[in-house]
């Protein structure tokens, strides 16, 4: 569009807005949305005709409180994503082939049924908050009678203060760790050996807990100064990441060789600080030429980025900043409230808060979008999960309507919704081992839904940086 054409079109919106006086805060952030479009584009001279025949109602803004402070161009974006979330949730928004993504022929579809779920109650009495799946000897559970010589658990964390495992196929609680002092935020099991867990809890403090011992093994208690949100440790073991929302990262790295007679230890090498709570957080594997090391990346409220650390640079592990917003601007128009790396590595989708309920898968290390996912129901307060099949076709995300929605990733069509659950759903985990979803949710349940199909990748690599 041409800048007299614009300027046009400005004119005659002043105009029409000045044939009813500016008394109410529609009208009033109206002329102040205008006028800071024309001030930021320099647009002087039709400012000033503004300014001129609208000098009235412009003086009596400053008494009222206008209703957004986004710019012009942030609300009509905004607008634009509702309106396509209206109209296209259920259509693919970008053609499989701008992203280099063809179908393979044969590719088995994703199984998957509501009505199939293990749904376990009891394990807690209050909200559960996070779930991570692990095997273990059955040796460790001397009380209970497993009938295989090791058993696929359930690590859940609750809101009453405590760590519980229980049998993945039957629900049955089999022990209780009660060294947390607050609820349980994050669990993460660590990728070698399935004995050692991290805790994070909203009191700030993070454990490092044997759970065939059912001892801790280290107890940062002042670790952070507020919710401890994230816990991870790297993919080969060597680093253990906390986030918290008192604006930092803690990076602990790896001081004993794991394996021997003595359990692993960890000490803290690094503190990065952000200028917003930290929401979200998750850990590349090394591999692809675009990740040659192990990185960390963490979305922060109030920050229109992005942060990459490359953890194997142990000297500095300092953060790289990356636009989310694919215009380059610096306007912060959500939150990424969760992330979680493609099985390739080569993809990051990223749950935001928007109300147009949109998640974005990104090419990672890049502002790039691959491709937008609607549906999901969201807002500031959203607890979002989401997570990926392991043969990247699919996105399994949670919803504030207390369901899981299943996005086939390259057409971005929802082929799913799994619903059960009478409460939030708090965070959702796939299980290899089981080839099933776990859901932990605020109605204190854990549900276990099969998944069948999709065994192998529905979509094949055209070029080096583009799979999904």
């Amino acid at each position: 569009m041409s800048l007299h054409r614009l300027r046009s079109d400005f004119e005659r919106l002043h105009h029409l807005m000045l044939s009813s006086v500016a008394t109410n805060r529609v009208e009033a952030t109206a002329l102040h949305l205008v006028r800071g479009f024309l001030a930021d584009n320099n647009l002087h001279e039709t400012l000033a005709a503004l300014e001129r025949e609208a000098a009235e109602p412009l003086a009596d803004i400053a008494d009222l409180v206008p209703l957004t402070s986004r710019p012009l161009v942030g609300v009509i974006e905004e607008l634009q994503d509702l309106t396509l979330h209206s109209s296209l949730k259920q259509l693919a928004i970008q053609d499989a082939l701008d992203s280099g993504l063809v179908p393979a022929p044969g590719a088995a579809p994703l199984a998957t049924s509501s009505d199939a779920a293990r749904v376990f109650h009891g394990i807690h009495h209050a909200n559960i908050l996070c779930v991570a799946p692990t095997t273990l000897p059955a040796a460790v559970f001397p009380e209970h009678a497993l009938p295989d010589d090791y058993v696929r658990v359930l690590l859940t964390g609750s809101a009453d203060k405590s760590l519980r495992i229980s049998d993945a196929a039957s629900g049955q609680l089999l022990a209780t760790l009660g060294h947390p002092a607050s609820p349980v935020l994050a669990v993460a099991v660590h990728p070698s050996i399935p004995t050692i867990a991290a805790t994070a809890c909203m009191d700030g403090s993070v454990h490092l807990v044997d759970l065939a011992a059912r001892t801790v093994l280290a107890d940062w208690a002042r670790s952070h100064a507020k919710y401890v949100t994230q816990c991870a440790f790297s993919p080969c073991g060597s680093w253990l990441v906390t986030g918290s929302h008192d604006r930092s990262v803690n990076i602990y790295r790896l001081a004993s060789a794991p394996g021997g007679p003595h359990p692993p230890s960890y000490t803290k090498r690094h503190t990065t600080t952000f200028k917003g709570a930290v929401e979200s957080m998750c850990i590349l594997r090394a591999g692809s030429a675009s990740t040659p090391s192990p990185t960390l990346v963490v979305g922060v409220r109030e920050d229109n980025n992005l942060h990459y650390i490359d953890l194997d640079d142990a000297e500095s592990l300092q953060a790289t900043p990356v636009n989310l917003n694919a215009n380059g601007d610096a306007w912060v128009s959500f939150t990424p409230v969760h992330m979680a790396p493609s099985p390739s590595g080569a993809h990051l989708a990223v749950y935001t808060d928007a109300k147009s309920g949109r998640i974005i898968v990104f090419q990672t290390r890049t502002s790039r979008i691959v491709r937008d996912l609607w549906g999901v129901e969201a807002d500031g307060f959203t607890q979002a999960s989401c997570c990926w099949h392991p043969s990247g076709n699919y996105l399994f995300a949670s919803s504030d309507n207390r369901s899981i929605l299943v996005f086939h990733a390259a057409s971005g069509r929802i082929v799913d919704k799994l619903v059960g659950h009478e409460g939030l759903v708090r965070h959702i985990v796939f299980d290899g081992e089981q080839s099933a979803l776990v859901s932990v949710s605020y109605d204190r349940t854990v549900r276990v839904w099969p998944i069948g199909g999709a065994s192998r990748p529905a979509l094949v690599r055209s070029n080096d940086s583009m799979e999904l």
